[in-house]
């Protein structure tokens, strides 16, 4: 995710509506969790923030795609890629919005195995 940039194993990772903006697909955001496991210590913890069953966002006028998933499936990518939740919170959406189409908000704790 760095790469050509080589970083020391972190404490803490924070994720803010990224994951289902730079994937394309469940595959896509599995590996991208691979790779934030990577980055992480043992022990370390990921922060998650996401926006669950979004389809598009918009920058500009510019309409864009977005990777769609729901809460049981983000927490199955974490425990499968090697992280405990600690917590987790969904809140559903309360506003309507041209710019951005989603049904909730998702914030998961968990750490890194050891």
């Amino acid at each position: 995710m760095t790469d050509p940039i080589v970083l020391p194993p972190a404490d803490c990772i924070i994720s803010f509506w990224l994951l289902e903006v730079i994937s394309k697909d469940q595959g896509d955001y599995i590996r991208y969790l691979r790779k934030f496991s990577r980055l992480l210590k043992p022990g370390g913890h990921l922060i998650l923030l996401g926006a669950l069953d979004m389809t598009y966002y918009t920058v500009g006028k510019d309409k864009l795609y977005a990777f769609t998933y729901n809460e049981d499936f983000a927490r199955r990518a974490l425990v499968g890629e090697g992280f405990v939740i600690d917590d987790c919170v969904v809140k559903k959406s309360a506003a309507v919005s041209y710019l951005v189409d989603y049904k909730a908000i998702i914030f998961i704790a968990a750490h890194k195995e050891k």
